[in-house]
């Protein structure tokens, strides 16, 4: 999800105005996302679901509830 989220918000960047770009770039959610530690989490996930399929399941579970619980709805 964490790796969709970040190549969407690209396509997403690329295809707005620059005021609106900047809106998406400095969301917190993608700042995390982009980190390279959050990366190599998303690396370990993968390896942990090749031996035991339903990690996916718990790992996917947890990055919608921190992204959820750290995301900030700011109408501009």
């Amino acid at each position: 999800m964490g790796l969709a989220y970040v190549q969407m918000s690209k396509a997403y960047i690329l295809d707005n105005p620059p005021h609106v770009a900047e809106k998406i770039k400095a969301m917190e959610v993608l700042h995390v996302l982009n980190h390279p530690i959050w990366i190599l989490v998303i690396f370990l996930a993968m390896v942990a679901t090749y031996f035991y399929p339903p990690f996916v399941l718990i790992y996917t579970a947890g990055e919608m509830i921190w992204s959820m619980l750290h995301s900030k709805n700011e109408q501009r």
